[in-house]
């Protein structure tokens, strides 16, 4: 596949949970805390500036403004040695949304497509919509109910949204799908797991979680990436909820970079919130 693509492209929709993610993920390189460490210092971090500044204070984020679209870039090391930049976005989801409304990709996002060779995408599973029929009720339920009532507005299938939403992308990058896919490389991202409500201890497989709730939209991933361009992990940036407007003193005693988790594929969890862009940079 003829790919000049060099950037990460991170893909998100409305609290998804990006730009708390970036917060946390510049405190982690800030302190050196992961396998991914900075060569200097980045030339602006305006666009999370208010983040740590609500974060250090124990307390949740204000949501991106909609329409705006920010690029902070980070020169960082990667865990192989090799020098990087890190280009992460901030920009509020409803721009992601807007795509699907309107089928259409402005210029500057098909830009962005073109130049990346590896996507991140966010899923908030808590808010994931699935439709009641026959897949996700027994039949016999559906057989003894006496009158069935249409709901007052359709609303599509989130794992129906989040697969067509793939192949427009797929589709202004200029990739098919005749071949397994390997570039972009493809992290999918479980975002807010401390929200699902597992215990610290219970071991959960990111992909085993995504099949059982989307069990589409993880077929289709799985059939159209090559597997080792294809990885699923579950992240909590926060390690727990916080409120806006109201410290939390776990955050004010030990600092927001002492905070949040990633869920490797098998299961485990790591506090390096630098794997998911470590892992997927490597691969592209």
């Amino acid at each position: 596949m003829n790919d000049t693509g060099t950037s990460l492209l991170i893909i998100g929709g409305p609290d998804a949970g990006k730009t708390h993610y970036g917060g946390q993920l510049l405190g982690r390189l800030n302190y050196g805390k992961g396998q991914i460490k900075m060569r200097s210092a980045p030339a602006n971090i305006a666009p999370f500036e208010e983040v740590l500044r609500c974060l250090g204070q124990g307390m949740t984020a204000m949501h991106t403004s909609a329409g705006v679209y920010y690029e902070t870039v980070f020169p960082v090391e990667l865990a192989n040695g090799n020098p990087a930049d890190l280009v992460f976005p901030d920009y509020a989801g409803e721009q992601i949304k807007a795509i699907m409304e309107q089928r259409q990709i402005t210029k500057a996002w098909r830009n962005r497509l073109v130049d990346s060779s590896g996507w991140i995408l966010f899923i908030r599973l808590e808010r994931i919509h699935l439709p009641e029929d026959i897949l996700t009720r027994p039949l016999r339920d559906v057989v003894e109910q006496e009158k069935i009532e249409a709901p007052a507005i359709f609303r599509w299938s989130d794992q129906a949204y989040y697969l067509e939403l793939m192949q427009l992308l797929l589709y202004a990058k200029g990739v098919g799908t005749t071949m397994r896919i390997n570039r972009p490389a493809l992290t999918v991202i479980l975002s807010c797991w401390d929200e699902l409500g597992f215990a610290d201890a219970d071991v959960r497989m990111p992909s085993k979680l995504l099949s059982e709730r989307m069990p589409l939209f993880a077929e289709f991933v799985e059939a159209n990436w090559e597997p080792d361009q294809l990885t699923v992990l579950g992240l909590s940036s926060l390690g727990k909820a916080l409120k806006e407007g109201e410290a939390d003193d776990g955050y004010l005693d030990e600092g927001p970079e002492s905070f949040g988790y990633v869920v490797l594929p098998d299961g485990t969890h790591s506090p390096d919130l630098t794997l998911p862009v470590s892992i997927t940079m490597e691969r592209m």
